[in-house]
């Protein structure tokens, strides 16, 4: 039974992810975005939030499947987040003039007015603690720099300052040392990187890329770097964005076989980038949910007889990922291996 329903998942894949160049491949897009004012303070707060999300366009343009990879430390408003995206319509992603099923990742800013205006300043007492801080870590001084954290924490509220909040902590876990700190306001910033003043950005995109080599997420490593297509107000020679993914792509053929793992929370959602065509995933339990995410396909993947998670994407036309997502906390493993359609 389980063999059979592989093979329907591998028949789906060349169906869907692998279109030929004969066929007629159209990506979803927006058709329309009911306009959803952001609400008005009532009580004086300036707290905003954010969500990082992963979710299907199906055959009729409607958003389902919603997934939050990640979202704000400050304060998390899941029921404003489903009203955004439900406010949007699509149109399907085609093949040979059929709707197919499509994945789409977001970044939603769940933004207020402040007295009728945008709340997107950043506040004195903000600054002059970021300042403090800043000054800390250069006599690295970390008691300083975490007392002003700290401190810190109490003015940030809007998503500008949330932005640089996670870009200043991630300069502090990076002294300290604390890889899975580092790795949540890293990662946190790089999601909120639109909201940082350019100099911060390209710092962040930097450390950004050097993580995810380090992490061997070549894929995600590629997607940072093409970020910097997105410094309008830096001149970047097209000729160093290049040269970039080619030191990545360098790297990536050495490694013929990409190991790496991590714990899942209980109820988290993550999304694995695949940067060679086969992905094997073990875990110490079945996941609720493990799916693989494409341009042009939505498949649920079911668990083998060895107990794993084990899918080939058969051609990069399509980009695709994985979204695994566990009840329980648990001990996942991810072995990369085979041809890459990064190269």
């Amino acid at each position: 039974m389980i063999k059979n329903c592989i093979i329907r998942v591998l028949a789906a894949l060349v169906i869907y992810t692998t279109p030929s160049f004969a066929l007629e491949v159209v990506d979803t897009k927006l058709a329309r975005s009911w306009p959803i004012k952001p609400s008005d303070t009532t009580d004086g707060s300036r707290q905003e939030s954010w969500a990082n999300v992963s979710y299907v366009v199906n055959t009729q343009g409607k958003i389902e499947q919603i997934e939050v990879l990640s979202h704000s430390d400050v304060v998390f408003d899941s029921d404003y987040l489903a009203r955004l995206l439900q406010a949007r319509e699509y149109e399907p992603a085609y093949i040979d003039n059929k709707p197919v099923p499509s994945a789409k990742n977001d970044i939603v800013f769940m933004e207020k007015l402040f007295n009728g205006f945008d709340n997107d300043t950043i506040k004195r007492g903000f600054m002059r603690l970021a300042h403090e801080f800043s000054d800390a870590i250069t006599r690295k001084d970390m008691d300083s720099a975490q007392q002003k954290l700290a401190e810190l924490r109490e003015y940030t509220k809007n998503n500008t300052e949330q932005a640089l909040s996670h870009w200043y902590n991630s300069q502090y876990y990076f002294f300290k040392q604390d890889w899975q700190q580092y790795q949540h306001h890293l990662l946190s910033a790089f999601a909120l990187q639109k909201k940082l003043p350019t100099e911060f950005r390209i710092d962040l995109l930097q450390n950004t890329v050097s993580w995810f080599m380090y992490t061997h997420e070549y894929a995600n490593a590629l997607g940072a770097i093409d970020a910097y297509r997105s410094l309008v107000d830096v001149n970047m020679d097209a000729a160093v964005v290049k040269e970039a993914m080619a030191q990545v792509v360098s790297t990536l053929e050495q490694h013929s076989h990409i190991t790496y793992q991590y714990t899942m929370a209980p109820s988290e959602a993550r999304l694995v980038a695949m940067s060679r065509e086969r992905t094997v995933i073990s875990t110490q339990a079945p996941l609720s949910k493990a799916q693989l995410r494409c341009n042009y396909a939505v498949i649920d993947i079911p668990m083998n007889e060895q107990g794993e998670y084990d899918i080939t994407q058969l051609s990069s036309r399509g980009q695709c990922a994985f979204l695994l997502r566990s009840d329980i906390r648990q001990k996942v493993k991810i072995v990369q291996s085979g041809h890459s359609h990064l190269l």
